[in-house]
């Protein structure tokens, strides 16, 4: 695989003595062209908010955010996608 590294590794103590060792395979992946400021396409803004009224688990907090893009229009219907990709809290 393309895009595998792997490598060996050991521990020693400042005396030399090896306390430690291990094999291990790191994947890369590049971020994908999308991922990047491109010329040309307007930035939206992100508005974080903290949903603290779970009726289902009370006393939970849940963070979230909204983004809008530059070239919103209010008076035309807007998409929405929901994702529950674990964000932190805002």
């Amino acid at each position: 695989m393309g895009n595998v590294v792997e490598f060996t590794y050991q521990l020693q103590t400042t005396h030399g003595k090896v306390i430690g060792s291990n094999t291990v395979k790191i994947e890369y992946y590049p971020s994908p062209p999308e991922s990047t400021l491109q010329e040309g396409v307007p930035e939206g803004d992100l508005h974080p908010h903290i949903w603290t009224e779970s009726k289902i688990f009370p006393g939970t907090e849940r963070g979230f955010l909204f983004y809008i893009p530059k070239q919103y229009d209010s008076s035309e219907t807007a998409s929405l996608i929901v994702f529950q990709d674990g964000a932190p809290l805002c």
